[in-house]
This record gives C-alpha cells, structure tokens and sequence, in this order.
C-alpha cells in the first residue's frame, strides 16, 4: 500500500469517528435555541399582556358606545347661598344623608321682616277697630249732648280715653312699621355686603352691585322716616 493511500484511509477513519458526534450536536443546539426563543416570547407577552388584562378590568375601549345609568336631580326647596358640602365627587350617598348647609342668614332676615310686617298689621287692624269704636262713641255723644249735658261730658270723657287709645295705636303702628323698615335695611345691608365681597374676585357684575347699593341706600331711608313717624306719634 503506497503513502497516499493510507493517509486516505487514516482521513477517512477520522471522518467517519466525527461525523456522529457533529450530526447530534447540531439539532439540540437549535432545539435549545428555539426554547429559549419560546420561553422569552411568553414572559415578554405575560409582561405586556398581564397590565392590559388588569385595565381592561375596569375600562371599556370601544367607538360605538352607549352608557345606560340613572340621573337623579337633586334641587332644594328653597333658594340660597351654601355654606358648606359635606359630599365629594362620586360618592356614595343613601336617603336621609345631608349634602349641603344653606346660608341660613338670609333666611333669618327675611322671617324678621315677615314678622315686623305682621305686627304692623295687627296694629293696623287694632286701630281700624278703634276707629270704628271712636266713630260710634263721637256719634252717640252728639245725639246725646242736646239731650241731656251731663252725658254729652260722660260721652267727651269716653271720647277722649278712645283718642287715647287711638294714638297709642297709631304709635304701635308706627313702631311696627319701624321695626319692618329696620328688617328690609338689615337684609339689605347683608346683600349689599356680599356683593362687595363678590366684587372683589369679580364673581358679581358692577349692575349689580349698584343695585345693592341702591336698595341699601332706599331701605336706609325708609327706616329713618319710619324712626321719624314714631317720634312724632308719642301721645303727650
């Protein structure tokens, strides 16, 4: 056998010992390139797919959409100012529960006035009575005074104690009609402040505030002639 055919021969030998080992090696190391590929697509979807779930729980992503609620107005009985909110937005809230204090000065100036203006027909009333009275007892003291002098001093005297009682409800009245006057100038006097407060961070118009103003300056008035008529109704 000459040299070339043996280092043939050794080649070949040398071929067939690798060739298994190489052939194996191969399909497992992409086997293991694949399961690695596998493994980082499932945690990069579970990182991106695990948040998505979550906000998915609580939020609805669409564009033709409808949203089916109740609406509940709620509105007070009567008009003003609130003073205070006990309720944050989207909450919970059950019958009974109280959502807002109204500013409850308004309110209060207002019954004052209602009650001086009752008063001041109450006094009006007792004096229109007392009109009447005083008519009747002035006309029968002048039937009577041709008659007879001594009842025409009787009836001067009852007429007399009537005119009295005339003028104390006269002064009555006038105090009454004080007292209304001192309510409008007080719930005046309170509006005309607040829209001064108001006016300051611009949440008023100046039309307004001369308004207020106005009525402050008009009630004013009207309570310092109704002080006058009371002084000039004392009966001496």
């Amino acid at each position: 056998m000459t040299e070339k055919s043996r280092n043939s021969d050794i080649a070949a030998n040398e071929t067939e010992s690798m060739g298994p080992n190489s052939s194996s090696a191969g399909p497992f190391h992409r086997k293991k390139i694949v399961w690695w590929t596998a493994g980082g697509l499932v945690i990069l979807a579970l990182i991106i797919g695990i948040p998505y779930y979550i906000h998915s729980l609580s939020h609805e992503s669409t564009d033709d959409a409808f949203i089916d609620g109740d609406i509940i107005p709620i509105s007070p009985r009567v008009s003003g100012y609130v003073a205070h909110i006990y309720v944050q937005d989207n909450q919970w809230v059950k019958a009974g529960d109280l959502l807002v204090d109204l500013d409850p000065h308004d309110f209060q100036a207002r019954l004052d006035g209602a009650e001086a203006a009752l008063e001041a027909a109450k006094a009006a009333n007792r004096a229109r009575n007392i009109s009447v009275e005083l008519t009747r007892i002035t006309a029968t003291a002048e039937l009577n005074e041709a008659k007879d002098n001594v009842e025409s001093a009787r009836a001067a005297v009852q007429e007399a104690k009537a005119r009295l009682a005339l003028c104390e409800a006269a002064l009555a009245q006038a105090k009454a009609e004080a007292e209304s006057a001192r309510g409008r100038y007080r719930l005046d006097a309170t509006n005309l402040k607040r829209y001064r407060e108001m006016a300051k961070t611009k949440t008023v118009s100046l039309q307004d505030l001369d308004r207020a103003v106005a009525a402050e300056q008009m009630s004013a008035a009207d309570l310092r002639a109704a002080e006058k008529k009371v002084d000039k109704s004392i009966c001496s």
